[in-house]
């Protein structure tokens, strides 16, 4: 076909040596065989199999266009020769003498990643919890990963048939796309086995529904601008080979932090940026320090956490990858502005991310959660009117580009609890019903989430002095409550926690403390907004992570169950 044999050597040893190298003969000069028809080739000519064409029906699509029967045919043999070659043991059989071009082989790439095997084994370990929300949680990270499993084979198929059947996508791009793709299989493999382990423990079981739904976007992989700026990844075998290994312990780094197992997900991610920094390949140390910094929040290391953004930050600028610096910038603004108390600082990183999010375009998910952090250190500066704009944004914003995210009930309670703090108990009523209704449909009427959200709900109610429509809802959320919990277990509440609301019998277990007890009193003689317990939690993005107690000296300080100083300063501040 080339006029020549692909690998030199006068000896078996030289020969064995150009194969391993990669070491490719140029094509003859008598030779007219077209240059598509070459890089198809050395494809097939690579050493190591997994960089080779991972199946027949991906080297039938790179011949599509080949109009000549007898040329596919020679190809294909010469592939399957070099494979033999590569491997020493590999055998070719089946050759169709007129193969159909396909572009249909992304549901058996997900084999085993995820599929009948995989769900039931994730269905028994999530049964054998003997939670009783573990058949809701179950069908809501079943419905998330198969859409999410279903949009990873429509994108596949996308991508392939750009380039082979539509014929306006390079085989460059077809690359850069399908990898992607294999980053995000192997995303959705490692949550499925973290998931179908039988050592889960309740704690974690309560988060897999968010972990399912905060898989990464697979709209990434059909961004041809920003996939084309990316440094491409190293050619040498053994950097390939390191650059997957630390790609596998990302993925996994990724899965623990979303099931907030976040001590094992910190050595993960330390090992993968120091792998990461030794390959020099700075996108993927990028990614890796801001998923390092993501994991040292959750563990309220905020230091840590901002040194790690910078330096994911300043990483992709030398990169110039802009959508990993907007991402970066993002968390800073969480950092900065509501964990470290540097609300200016806060303001500045969240316009360097809307000038990079401007420039990139479509990226409404980040916009929202830009949206998001920025309320949230408006809230903390008491700039009601502001953290509110910043709010609704978010819930307008993620409402239409992904209405059925588990986020938007963080986002729609932040909302109705600004609303709170301004007295619009009516509409801050409205938004957390409409929480509570997008709950019970993600989540199910069973889940410990949707308790907390019925709770919030009481406390809208009982800011109206509607105390019927409280106590039910109350009773609802105690309802789970009680069912997901041992009956040893110790209750600690604050104001707003169902615990502290409901009109406990004396001598009962499970009764809460006597702060509780006190907080209980004083929200029934109160029915103005406070910025107290749960509220404060909730909107500086710790809901997941933490339980319903104040997370700050000031929210002690102004809350219903701090001393009698607080109380007469807290109604001192809602008087004027």
């Amino acid at each position: 076909m080339f006029g020549e044999r692909p690998f030199a050597g006068d000896s078996p040893a030289a020969l064995l040596a150009s194969i391993s190298e990669g070491h490719v003969r140029d094509p003859s000069p008598e030779s007219n065989a077209p240059g598509w028809l070459r890089v198809a080739l050395l494809r097939g000519l690579r050493a190591a199999p997994e960089d080779r064409f991972p199946d027949m029906d991906a080297l039938l699509v790179q011949l599509a266009r080949d109009p000549r029967a007898a040329l596919r045919r020679r190809l294909v043999a010469a592939v399957g020769i070099a494979g033999i070659i590569g491997t020493g043991f590999a055998v070719y059989q089946g050759l169709d003498a007129n193969p159909r071009p396909s572009c249909s082989a992304g549901e058996s790439r997900l084999a085993g990643t995820w599929d009948a095997n995989v769900k039931a084994s994730v269905r028994r370990t999530f049964l054998a919890t003997g939670l009783p929300y573990a058949e809701d949680a179950w069908a809501a990270v079943e419905r998330s990963l198969d859409g999410y499993s279903s949009q990873w084979t429509a994108t596949y198929r996308d991508t392939c048939e750009a380039t082979h059947v539509r014929g306006e996508q390079s085989a460059r791009m077809l690359d850069l796309r399908m990898q992607c793709l294999e980053s995000r299989r192997k995303e959705l493999g490692e949550l499925a086995r973290l998931l179908s382990l039988e050592s889960i423990k309740g704690s974690e079981l309560e988060h897999a529904v968010e972990a399912a739904a905060s898989l990464p976007d697979l709209d990434g992989c059909s961004d041809v601008r920003a996939l084309d700026a990316v440094t491409p990844a190293p050619t040498d075998p053994a950097a390939l080979a390191k650059l997957e290994e630390i790609k596998a312990a990302l993925a996994k780094g990724r899965a623990l932090s979303e099931m907030l197992r976040f001590p094992e997900a910190r050595d993960v991610l330390s090992g993968a940026t120091s792998a990461a920094r030794v390959l020099g390949y700075r996108p993927l140390l990028a990614e890796s320090l801001r998923l390092l910094g993501r994991v040292q929040r959750g563990l309220k290391d905020y230091a840590a956490s901002r040194q790690s953004f910078l330096d994911s930050l300043l990483t992709a600028e030398s990169d110039g990858d802009e959508e990993q610096q907007a991402r970066a910038w993002i968390q800073l603004v969480m950092v900065d502005g509501a964990h470290l108390q540097q609300p200016d600082r806060g303001h500045e990183d969240a316009r360097h991310a809307a000038s990079l999010l401007e420039r990139i375009g479509n990226k409404d998910r980040l916009e929202a959660e830009r949206l998001y952090a920025l309320s949230i250190v408006l809230y903390r500066q008491e700039r009601w009117e502001e953290s509110l704009t910043a709010a609704k944004g978010a819930v307008e914003t993620m409402s239409r580009t992904a209405p059925g995210d588990t986020t938007l009930v963080t986002y729609l309670t932040n909302v109705s609890l600004v609303l709170e703090i301004r007295g619009a108990f009516d509409e801050a009523l409205e938004v957390q019903q409409r929480a509570l209704g997008l709950a019970e449909t993600l989540y199910g009427a069973t889940h410990p989430r949707t308790a907390k959200v019925e709770s919030l709900v009481a406390g809208v109610f009982e800011r109206k002095g509607l105390r019927a429509e409280q106590r039910l809802h109350l009773e609802r959320a105690l309802a789970i409550q009680r069912r997901s919990l041992a009956p040893s277990t110790p209750i600690r509440s604050s104001r707003s926690s169902p615990w502290a609301h409901y009109p406990w019998k004396k001598g009962s277990p499970r009764r809460p403390s006597p702060r509780s007890s006190r907080c209980w009193r004083y929200g029934r003689s109160c029915s103005a907004p406070t910025t107290s317990g749960p509220s404060r939690r909730f909107v500086t993005g710790e809901w997941r992570s933490g339980g319903w107690g104040a997370s700050t000296r000031r929210s002690r300080a102004t809350s219903g169950c701090s001393s009698s100083g607080g109380r007469s300063s807290t109604r001192a501040a809602l008087r004027k």
